[in-house]
Protein backbone atom coordinates (compact mmCIF):
# COMPACT_ATOMS: atom_id res chain seq x y z
CA UNK A 1 0.00 0.00 0.00
CA UNK A 2 3.22 2.23 0.99
CA UNK A 3 3.37 2.90 -2.89
CA UNK A 4 -0.29 3.56 -3.74
CA UNK A 5 0.03 5.91 -0.90
CA UNK A 6 3.13 7.50 -2.59
CA UNK A 7 1.79 8.07 -6.17
CA UNK A 8 -1.50 9.60 -4.16
CA UNK A 9 0.45 11.79 -2.35
CA UNK A 10 1.58 13.59 -5.55
CA UNK A 11 -1.83 13.95 -6.68
CA UNK A 12 -4.19 17.21 -6.47
CA UNK A 13 -7.81 17.18 -5.85
CA UNK A 14 -8.44 18.18 -9.52
CA UNK A 15 -6.22 14.95 -10.12
CA UNK A 16 -7.96 12.78 -7.59
CA UNK A 17 -11.54 13.90 -9.29
CA UNK A 18 -10.20 13.44 -12.26
CA UNK A 19 -8.70 9.81 -11.25
CA UNK A 20 -12.16 8.59 -10.45
CA UNK A 21 -13.30 9.95 -13.81
CA UNK A 22 -10.95 7.59 -15.10
CA UNK A 23 -11.90 4.44 -13.06
CA UNK A 24 -15.48 5.23 -14.32
CA UNK A 25 -14.80 4.79 -17.58
CA UNK A 26 -12.74 1.92 -17.49
CA UNK A 27 -15.21 -0.02 -14.99
CA UNK A 28 -17.48 -2.85 -17.04
CA UNK A 29 -18.79 -4.12 -13.67
CA UNK A 30 -20.83 -1.81 -10.73
CA UNK A 31 -19.40 -4.28 -8.58
CA UNK A 32 -15.59 -3.12 -8.93
CA UNK A 33 -14.18 -1.69 -5.77
CA UNK A 34 -11.63 0.26 -7.13
CA UNK A 35 -12.81 3.20 -6.59
CA UNK A 36 -13.81 2.91 -3.10
CA UNK A 37 -10.19 1.53 -2.03
CA UNK A 38 -9.14 4.82 -3.66
CA UNK A 39 -11.36 6.89 -1.62
CA UNK A 40 -10.28 5.31 1.19
CA UNK A 41 -6.68 5.44 0.99
CA UNK A 42 -6.99 8.98 -0.21
CA UNK A 43 -8.32 9.41 3.74
CA UNK A 44 -6.03 7.35 5.37
CA UNK A 45 -7.25 4.92 5.91
CA UNK A 46 -5.06 1.79 5.63
CA UNK A 47 -6.30 -0.87 8.28
CA UNK A 48 -9.23 -3.53 7.65
CA UNK A 49 -9.60 -2.55 4.21
CA UNK A 50 -10.65 -6.23 2.84
CA UNK A 51 -13.27 -5.66 6.04
CA UNK A 52 -14.24 -2.63 4.86
CA UNK A 53 -14.76 -3.03 1.42
CA UNK A 54 -15.55 -7.29 1.57
CA UNK A 55 -17.24 -7.22 4.68
CA UNK A 56 -15.10 -9.93 5.86
CA UNK A 57 -11.15 -10.72 5.67
CA UNK A 58 -10.19 -11.37 2.23
CA UNK A 59 -6.10 -10.74 2.01
CA UNK A 60 -5.36 -12.34 -1.38
CA UNK A 61 -8.87 -10.11 -2.88
CA UNK A 62 -7.38 -6.95 -1.50
CA UNK A 63 -3.96 -7.99 -2.70
CA UNK A 64 -5.16 -8.37 -6.03
CA UNK A 65 -7.26 -5.21 -6.12
CA UNK A 66 -4.49 -3.08 -4.35
CA UNK A 67 -2.14 -4.15 -7.40
CA UNK A 68 -4.75 -3.09 -10.17
CA UNK A 69 -5.44 0.33 -8.60
CA UNK A 70 -1.71 0.66 -8.40
CA UNK A 71 -1.23 0.09 -11.79
CA UNK A 72 -4.35 2.33 -13.10
CA UNK A 73 -2.50 5.07 -11.17
CA UNK A 74 0.58 4.80 -13.07
CA UNK A 75 -1.34 5.27 -16.41
CA UNK A 76 -2.87 8.02 -15.04
CA UNK A 77 0.03 9.57 -13.91
CA UNK A 78 2.00 8.98 -17.06
CA UNK A 79 -0.85 9.82 -19.31
CA UNK A 80 -1.07 13.86 -17.49
CA UNK A 81 2.72 13.80 -17.67
CA UNK A 82 3.05 12.77 -21.10
CA UNK A 83 -0.34 15.26 -22.15
CA UNK A 84 1.40 18.06 -20.31
CA UNK A 85 4.43 18.25 -20.80
CA UNK A 86 5.38 17.05 -24.39
CA UNK A 87 2.38 19.40 -26.01
CA UNK A 88 4.83 22.41 -26.36
CA UNK A 89 7.24 19.83 -28.11
CA UNK A 90 4.23 18.28 -30.08
CA UNK A 91 3.33 22.14 -31.61
CA UNK A 92 6.49 22.37 -32.96
CA UNK A 93 7.05 19.39 -34.68
CA UNK A 94 2.66 19.88 -35.75
CA UNK A 95 3.88 23.30 -37.29
CA UNK A 96 7.16 22.33 -38.75
CA UNK A 97 5.45 18.70 -40.22
CA UNK A 98 2.35 21.33 -41.63
CA UNK A 99 5.29 23.59 -42.84
CA UNK A 100 6.62 20.68 -45.30
CA UNK A 101 3.21 19.83 -46.85
CA UNK A 102 2.80 23.04 -48.00
CA UNK A 103 6.47 23.46 -49.44
CA UNK A 104 5.57 19.97 -51.00
CA UNK A 105 2.65 21.35 -52.35
CA UNK A 106 4.30 24.53 -53.59
CA UNK A 107 2.60 26.95 -51.28
CA UNK A 108 5.68 28.63 -50.35
CA UNK A 109 4.71 31.66 -48.64
CA UNK A 110 2.52 29.51 -46.05
CA UNK A 111 5.25 27.45 -45.70
CA UNK A 112 7.56 30.05 -45.30
CA UNK A 113 4.92 31.66 -42.55
CA UNK A 114 4.20 28.23 -40.56
CA UNK A 115 7.91 27.36 -40.51
CA UNK A 116 8.54 30.78 -38.91
CA UNK A 117 5.83 30.15 -36.09
CA UNK A 118 8.01 26.37 -35.81
CA UNK A 119 11.14 28.37 -35.12
CA UNK A 120 9.55 30.93 -32.95
CA UNK A 121 7.51 28.18 -30.60
CA UNK A 122 10.94 25.64 -30.66
CA UNK A 123 13.28 28.34 -29.80
CA UNK A 124 11.48 29.48 -26.70
CA UNK A 125 11.44 25.91 -25.18
CA UNK A 126 14.40 25.62 -26.21
CA UNK A 127 14.14 22.53 -28.23
CA UNK A 128 17.60 22.33 -29.94
CA UNK A 129 17.01 18.87 -31.86
CA UNK A 130 13.51 20.32 -33.02
CA UNK A 131 15.45 23.33 -34.02
CA UNK A 132 17.70 21.16 -36.15
CA UNK A 133 15.08 19.69 -38.15
CA UNK A 134 14.12 23.43 -38.58
CA UNK A 135 16.71 24.64 -40.04
CA UNK A 136 17.32 22.32 -42.16
CA UNK A 137 13.76 22.75 -44.17
CA UNK A 138 14.68 26.08 -43.86
CA UNK A 139 17.99 25.78 -45.93
CA UNK A 140 16.35 23.11 -48.38
CA UNK A 141 13.54 26.24 -49.85
CA UNK A 142 16.49 28.73 -48.75
CA UNK A 143 16.35 29.29 -52.20
CA UNK A 144 12.93 30.64 -52.56
CA UNK A 145 12.48 33.28 -50.51
CA UNK A 146 14.79 36.53 -49.15
CA UNK A 147 14.13 36.89 -45.70
CA UNK A 148 17.04 34.91 -44.58
CA UNK A 149 20.13 34.91 -46.58
CA UNK A 150 21.51 31.62 -46.61
CA UNK A 151 24.90 32.48 -45.13
CA UNK A 152 22.45 33.81 -41.91
CA UNK A 153 20.77 30.56 -41.82
CA UNK A 154 24.11 28.26 -42.24
CA UNK A 155 25.15 30.62 -39.28
CA UNK A 156 22.22 30.08 -36.83
CA UNK A 157 22.12 26.48 -37.74
CA UNK A 158 25.52 26.13 -36.34
CA UNK A 159 25.21 28.11 -33.96
CA UNK A 160 21.89 25.53 -32.88
CA UNK A 161 24.33 22.79 -33.59
CA UNK A 162 26.86 23.43 -31.23
CA UNK A 163 24.17 24.11 -28.00
CA UNK A 164 22.28 20.80 -29.08
CA UNK A 165 25.97 19.40 -28.87
CA UNK A 166 26.41 21.42 -25.61
CA UNK A 167 23.32 20.20 -23.97
CA UNK A 168 24.30 16.56 -25.08
CA UNK A 169 28.11 17.19 -23.01
CA UNK A 170 26.38 18.34 -19.93
CA UNK A 171 23.85 15.25 -19.94
CA UNK A 172 27.29 12.70 -21.01
CA UNK A 173 29.02 14.99 -17.97
CA UNK A 174 26.20 14.06 -15.41
CA UNK A 175 26.07 10.35 -16.28
CA UNK A 176 30.05 10.31 -16.15
CA UNK A 177 30.58 12.16 -12.95
CA UNK A 178 27.73 9.97 -11.22
CA UNK A 179 29.32 6.79 -12.49
CA UNK A 180 32.41 7.38 -10.80
CA UNK A 181 30.63 7.21 -6.95
CA UNK A 182 30.64 10.92 -6.59
CA UNK A 183 33.93 11.51 -6.57
CA UNK A 184 36.84 10.83 -3.72
CA UNK A 185 35.49 12.43 -0.52
CA UNK A 186 38.85 14.50 0.62
CA UNK A 187 39.17 16.45 -2.50
CA UNK A 188 37.98 19.97 -3.35
CA UNK A 189 34.14 19.85 -4.79
CA UNK A 190 34.48 22.87 -6.48
CA UNK A 191 37.96 21.93 -8.42
CA UNK A 192 36.12 18.72 -9.37
CA UNK A 193 33.57 20.51 -11.04
CA UNK A 194 35.88 22.58 -13.13
CA UNK A 195 38.42 20.03 -14.04
CA UNK A 196 35.30 17.58 -14.95
CA UNK A 197 33.88 20.81 -16.94
CA UNK A 198 36.96 21.37 -18.52
CA UNK A 199 37.87 17.77 -19.68
CA UNK A 200 34.23 17.39 -21.26
CA UNK A 201 34.45 21.02 -22.70
CA UNK A 202 31.82 22.68 -20.81
CA UNK A 203 31.04 26.27 -20.30
CA UNK A 204 28.43 27.61 -17.92
CA UNK A 205 26.76 30.17 -19.88
CA UNK A 206 23.39 31.66 -21.11
CA UNK A 207 23.49 29.22 -23.67
CA UNK A 208 23.19 26.15 -21.24
CA UNK A 209 19.38 25.01 -21.56
CA UNK A 210 17.32 25.10 -18.07
CA UNK A 211 17.44 20.72 -18.29
CA UNK A 212 21.58 21.36 -18.47
CA UNK A 213 21.44 24.37 -15.59
CA UNK A 214 18.99 21.57 -13.62
CA UNK A 215 21.52 18.64 -14.36
CA UNK A 216 24.60 20.79 -13.07
CA UNK A 217 22.82 21.85 -10.24
CA UNK A 218 21.35 18.99 -9.06
CA UNK A 219 24.62 17.02 -9.48
CA UNK A 220 26.35 19.56 -7.01
CA UNK A 221 23.74 19.70 -4.38
CA UNK A 222 23.74 15.98 -4.19
CA UNK A 223 27.73 15.46 -3.94
CA UNK A 224 27.95 18.47 -1.62
CA UNK A 225 25.04 16.46 0.63
CA UNK A 226 27.12 13.25 0.88
CA UNK A 227 30.12 15.25 1.89
CA UNK A 228 28.93 18.15 3.79
CA UNK A 229 30.68 20.75 1.70
CA UNK A 230 28.01 23.04 0.63
CA UNK A 231 30.59 25.84 0.99
CA UNK A 232 32.22 24.18 -2.04
CA UNK A 233 29.22 24.60 -4.22
CA UNK A 234 28.28 28.35 -3.41
CA UNK A 235 30.14 30.06 -6.30
CA UNK A 236 28.34 27.32 -8.80
CA UNK A 237 25.00 28.05 -7.23
CA UNK A 238 25.28 31.61 -7.61
CA UNK A 239 26.52 31.49 -11.10
CA UNK A 240 23.49 29.12 -12.10
CA UNK A 241 21.15 31.50 -10.50
CA UNK A 242 22.27 34.39 -11.89
CA UNK A 243 21.97 32.73 -15.35
CA UNK A 244 18.13 31.37 -14.50
CA UNK A 245 17.09 34.76 -13.71
CA UNK A 246 18.17 35.68 -17.53
CA UNK A 247 15.89 32.81 -18.89
CA UNK A 248 12.41 33.53 -19.31
CA UNK A 249 9.04 32.68 -21.04
CA UNK A 250 9.93 28.61 -21.21
CA UNK A 251 6.57 26.49 -20.87
CA UNK A 252 6.14 23.44 -20.07
CA UNK A 253 8.22 20.78 -18.90
CA UNK A 254 11.21 23.52 -19.35
CA UNK A 255 9.13 25.35 -16.41
CA UNK A 256 9.07 22.68 -14.46
CA UNK A 257 13.17 22.10 -14.55
CA UNK A 258 13.32 26.10 -13.80
CA UNK A 259 11.49 25.47 -10.38
CA UNK A 260 13.41 22.41 -9.92
CA UNK A 261 16.41 24.56 -10.15
CA UNK A 262 15.33 27.22 -8.16
CA UNK A 263 14.37 24.87 -5.19
CA UNK A 264 18.26 23.61 -5.18
CA UNK A 265 19.66 26.66 -5.44
CA UNK A 266 17.80 27.81 -2.37
CA UNK A 267 18.63 25.00 -0.72
CA UNK A 268 22.27 25.86 -0.93
CA UNK A 269 21.93 29.31 -0.33
CA UNK A 270 20.41 27.99 2.78
CA UNK A 271 22.40 26.01 4.17
CA UNK A 272 25.73 27.92 3.14
CA UNK A 273 23.42 30.73 5.75
CA UNK A 274 22.71 32.84 2.93
CA UNK A 275 19.10 33.53 3.94
CA UNK A 276 18.48 37.01 1.91
CA UNK A 277 19.66 35.20 -1.41
CA UNK A 278 17.97 31.84 -0.27
CA UNK A 279 14.66 34.06 -0.24
CA UNK A 280 14.67 35.77 -3.10
CA UNK A 281 15.36 32.31 -4.98
CA UNK A 282 12.18 31.08 -2.97
CA UNK A 283 10.43 34.19 -4.03
CA UNK A 284 11.20 33.31 -7.71
CA UNK A 285 10.11 29.92 -6.93
CA UNK A 286 6.51 31.18 -5.38
CA UNK A 287 5.42 33.30 -8.18
CA UNK A 288 6.21 30.25 -10.93
CA UNK A 289 4.18 28.47 -8.50
CA UNK A 290 1.06 30.62 -8.75
CA UNK A 291 1.86 30.15 -13.01
CA UNK A 292 2.28 26.95 -12.85
CA UNK A 293 -0.26 25.48 -10.57
CA UNK A 294 -0.23 21.90 -12.02
CA UNK A 295 3.35 21.66 -10.59
CA UNK A 296 2.75 22.79 -7.30
CA UNK A 297 1.60 18.86 -5.64
CA UNK A 298 5.24 18.01 -6.98
CA UNK A 299 7.15 21.17 -5.25
CA UNK A 300 4.96 22.70 -2.61
CA UNK A 301 5.76 20.28 0.58
CA UNK A 302 9.70 21.14 -0.89
CA UNK A 303 9.13 24.72 -1.24
CA UNK A 304 6.98 25.32 2.20
CA UNK A 305 9.94 23.22 3.89
CA UNK A 306 12.75 25.65 3.01
CA UNK A 307 10.63 28.35 3.65
CA UNK A 308 10.25 27.48 7.03
CA UNK A 309 13.48 26.76 7.80
CA UNK A 310 14.31 29.89 6.03
CA UNK A 311 12.12 32.21 8.48
CA UNK A 312 13.18 29.94 11.46
CA UNK A 313 16.59 31.09 10.85
CA UNK A 314 15.57 34.50 10.36
CA UNK A 315 13.73 35.07 13.59
CA UNK A 316 10.54 34.09 12.71
CA UNK A 317 9.72 31.30 14.35
CA UNK A 318 6.25 31.28 14.96
CA UNK A 319 5.76 31.66 11.36
CA UNK A 320 8.13 28.84 10.70
CA UNK A 321 6.21 26.86 13.25
CA UNK A 322 2.65 27.84 11.56
CA UNK A 323 3.54 27.00 7.82
CA UNK A 324 4.99 23.33 8.67
CA UNK A 325 1.82 22.60 11.11
CA UNK A 326 -0.42 22.65 7.92
CA UNK A 327 2.23 20.39 6.02
CA UNK A 328 0.76 16.49 5.77
CA UNK A 329 1.40 14.56 8.21
CA UNK A 330 3.08 11.72 5.91
CA UNK A 331 5.76 14.15 5.33
CA UNK A 332 8.43 13.23 7.68
CA UNK A 333 11.13 16.12 6.37
CA UNK A 334 8.61 18.32 7.82
CA UNK A 335 8.07 16.04 11.02
CA UNK A 336 11.65 16.32 11.66
CA UNK A 337 12.34 19.59 11.20
CA UNK A 338 9.31 20.78 13.27
CA UNK A 339 10.93 18.46 16.16
CA UNK A 340 14.11 20.88 15.65
CA UNK A 341 12.08 24.17 15.96
CA UNK A 342 10.17 23.26 19.12
CA UNK A 343 13.51 21.93 20.57
CA UNK A 344 14.87 25.16 19.99
CA UNK A 345 12.37 26.65 21.70
CA UNK A 346 12.74 25.01 24.80
CA UNK A 347 9.54 23.11 24.47
CA UNK A 348 10.86 19.44 24.96
CA UNK A 349 7.49 18.40 26.02
CA UNK A 350 5.80 19.15 22.52
CA UNK A 351 9.77 17.54 20.74
CA UNK A 352 8.00 14.06 23.02
CA UNK A 353 5.48 14.01 21.60
CA UNK A 354 6.01 14.63 17.87
CA UNK A 355 8.78 11.80 18.46
CA UNK A 356 6.72 9.33 19.90
CA UNK A 357 4.38 9.81 16.63
CA UNK A 358 7.20 8.78 14.50
CA UNK A 359 6.98 4.99 16.12
CA UNK A 360 8.96 3.09 13.25
CA UNK A 361 12.24 1.38 14.25
CA UNK A 362 15.68 3.35 12.68
CA UNK A 363 15.67 0.11 10.26
CA UNK A 364 11.94 1.34 8.26
CA UNK A 365 12.80 4.79 8.32
CA UNK A 366 16.47 4.25 7.05
CA UNK A 367 14.75 2.38 4.15
CA UNK A 368 12.16 5.20 3.90
CA UNK A 369 14.05 8.35 4.33
CA UNK A 370 18.35 7.29 4.18
CA UNK A 371 20.96 6.94 6.83
CA UNK A 372 20.89 10.72 7.56
CA UNK A 373 17.51 11.61 8.23
CA UNK A 374 17.91 8.68 10.86
CA UNK A 375 21.05 10.29 12.35
CA UNK A 376 19.33 13.57 13.07
CA UNK A 377 16.64 12.05 14.43
CA UNK A 378 18.80 10.48 17.29
CA UNK A 379 20.44 12.91 18.10
CA UNK A 380 17.49 15.05 18.87
CA UNK A 381 16.11 11.97 20.35
CA UNK A 382 19.26 11.72 22.88
CA UNK A 383 19.72 15.46 22.89
CA UNK A 384 16.46 15.63 24.49
CA UNK A 385 16.80 13.41 27.12
CA UNK A 386 19.92 15.05 28.55
CA UNK A 387 17.27 18.10 28.94
CA UNK A 388 15.18 15.82 30.30
CA UNK A 389 17.91 14.56 32.86
CA UNK A 390 17.99 10.74 32.25
CA UNK A 391 20.96 9.52 32.83
CA UNK A 392 20.64 5.75 31.63
CA UNK A 393 18.75 6.60 29.28
CA UNK A 394 21.16 8.93 28.22
CA UNK A 395 24.23 6.70 28.22
CA UNK A 396 21.87 3.61 26.67
CA UNK A 397 20.92 5.25 23.31
CA UNK A 398 24.50 6.80 23.40
CA UNK A 399 26.20 3.02 23.53
CA UNK A 400 23.36 1.75 20.76
CA UNK A 401 23.93 4.55 18.12
CA UNK A 402 27.75 4.29 18.35
CA UNK A 403 27.63 0.47 18.15
CA UNK A 404 25.14 1.33 14.60
CA UNK A 405 26.38 4.49 13.14
CA UNK A 406 30.41 4.96 14.26
CA UNK A 407 31.51 2.92 11.28
CA UNK A 408 28.85 4.53 8.97
CA UNK A 409 29.24 7.99 9.73
CA UNK A 410 33.37 7.23 9.75
CA UNK A 411 32.83 5.83 6.13
CA UNK A 412 30.82 9.20 4.68
CA UNK A 413 33.41 10.94 6.53
CA UNK A 414 31.04 12.35 9.00
CA UNK A 415 33.54 11.34 11.61
CA UNK A 416 32.50 15.25 13.56
CA UNK A 417 29.06 13.47 14.86
CA UNK A 418 30.60 11.04 16.55
CA UNK A 419 32.86 13.53 18.11
CA UNK A 420 29.77 15.57 18.96
CA UNK A 421 28.05 12.68 21.09
CA UNK A 422 31.40 11.90 22.87
CA UNK A 423 31.61 15.19 23.87
CA UNK A 424 27.84 15.38 25.00
CA UNK A 425 28.37 12.50 26.71
CA UNK A 426 31.80 14.07 28.48
CA UNK A 427 29.22 16.75 29.43
CA UNK A 428 26.74 15.11 30.72
CA UNK A 429 28.26 13.07 33.01
CA UNK A 430 30.43 16.04 33.92
CA UNK A 431 28.46 19.27 33.81
CA UNK A 432 31.15 21.08 35.39
CA UNK A 433 33.90 19.94 32.95
CA UNK A 434 32.05 22.92 30.33
CA UNK A 435 33.77 25.67 32.48
CA UNK A 436 37.50 23.90 31.75
CA UNK A 437 39.79 25.42 29.13
CA UNK A 438 40.54 21.47 28.04
CA UNK A 439 36.71 21.12 27.19
CA UNK A 440 36.31 24.62 25.49
CA UNK A 441 39.65 23.45 23.26
CA UNK A 442 38.32 19.95 22.53
CA UNK A 443 34.87 21.42 20.75
CA UNK A 444 36.52 23.86 19.26
CA UNK A 445 39.26 21.68 17.86
CA UNK A 446 37.03 18.79 16.96
CA UNK A 447 33.73 20.43 16.19
CA UNK A 448 34.46 23.47 14.18
CA UNK A 449 35.90 23.99 10.79
CA UNK A 450 39.14 26.90 10.58
CA UNK A 451 36.53 28.96 8.65
CA UNK A 452 33.02 29.48 10.26
CA UNK A 453 31.89 29.97 6.42
CA UNK A 454 32.13 26.79 5.38
CA UNK A 455 30.06 25.56 8.31
CA UNK A 456 26.94 23.81 6.97
CA UNK A 457 23.74 25.85 8.78
CA UNK A 458 22.79 22.35 10.70
CA UNK A 459 26.00 21.46 11.75
CA UNK A 460 26.08 24.70 13.55
CA UNK A 461 22.78 24.55 15.25
CA UNK A 462 23.95 21.50 16.88
CA UNK A 463 27.26 22.98 18.68
CA UNK A 464 24.84 26.19 18.79
CA UNK A 465 23.49 23.57 21.67
CA UNK A 466 27.07 23.41 23.06
CA UNK A 467 27.77 26.98 22.74
CA UNK A 468 24.77 27.61 24.71
CA UNK A 469 25.58 25.27 27.70
CA UNK A 470 28.79 27.78 27.72
CA UNK A 471 27.57 30.96 27.90
CA UNK A 472 23.92 30.18 29.71
CA UNK A 473 22.18 31.68 27.31
CA UNK A 474 18.96 30.40 25.24
CA UNK A 475 19.94 27.77 22.37
CA UNK A 476 17.81 29.64 19.93
CA UNK A 477 19.40 33.07 20.54
CA UNK A 478 23.00 31.23 20.35
CA UNK A 479 22.12 29.82 16.74
CA UNK A 480 21.01 32.69 15.77
CA UNK A 481 24.10 34.54 16.46
CA UNK A 482 26.04 32.34 15.23
CA UNK A 483 23.98 32.44 11.80
CA UNK A 484 23.97 35.87 11.61
CA UNK A 485 27.69 36.30 12.07
CA UNK A 486 28.94 33.70 9.99
CA UNK A 487 26.11 34.22 7.05
CA UNK A 488 25.15 36.73 4.90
Amino acid sequence: MRDILDIIALLDPEQETAFVRYLEGLNRRSDTKNIALFKLLRKGQTRDLDLKLYGKANANALYVLANRLQHRLIDFVAAQSFSKETSADMNCLKLLLASRIFFEQKKFKLGFKTLKRALVAAEEIEAYSILNEIYQTYIQYAHLQDQLALKELLHRADHNRAQYLQELQVTTFYAQFRAQGMQDLGADLNQQFETAMDASQLRLDKNLSYKSLYQLLSLAVETAEQQQAFYQILGLTKNILELIKLKTGLQGRYALYRMRSLHLAALSLFRNKQLEACQEALDLLANDLKTYTSYRSLLSNKFNLLQSLTHFYSNRPFEAIALLEKQNNEDLHARLTLCMFHFHQGEFDQVAKLLRNLNHSDAWYEKKMGWSWVVQKNIIEILLLVERDKLDLVLLRLRAFKRRYKGLLQEKGQERVVAFLNIVDIYYQDPNSIKDQSFIKKVESELTRKNPLEEDIFVMSFYAWLKSKMTADSLYETTLALVRTHGN
